[in-house]
């Protein structure tokens, strides 16, 4: 007889979310699927949740807004870009408004960026 625990329940979880974390960020970047799997991208991809989780995101999509952004933005955007530091540190707004600040702050960012190449 198989028992689950817990524990195992939500590391199964956990492991789902991230594979269709990396299949989502895999979609916008081809590169994503083999660098994210790696035992190093693994690491940085359970950091960056932390780290969203740190900020208050507790839903897939509040921290899946959260890691895109870091993906696309550099791993330290939290401190790198003073208007995602100061979202991020806000007292003021709930998780999914902190998760979609930076989502159109990253959107306008590489916008202007693409803009600026044509």
């Amino acid at each position: 007889m198989l028992t689950l625990t817990a524990g195992h329940v939500a590391q199964m979880s956990d492991l789902h979310f991230e594979r269709r974390l990396i299949k989502v960020i895999s979609e916008v970047d081809p590169t994503a699927a083999d660098a994210l799997s790696s035992p190093e991208g693994l690491v940085m991809l359970r950091l960056q949740c932390r780290r969203a989780r740190s900020f208050g995101m507790g839903t897939e999509l509040d921290i899946s807004r959260y890691v895109v952004t870091a993906w696309l933005m550099g791993p330290d955007f939290h401190r790198r870009f003073s208007a995602m530091a100061e979202v991020l540190a806000s007292d003021r707004l709930t998780p999914t408004r902190k998760a979609d600040a930076i989502e159109r702050i990253s959107t306008a960012v590489l916008f202007e960026l693409r803009q600026g190449r044509a």
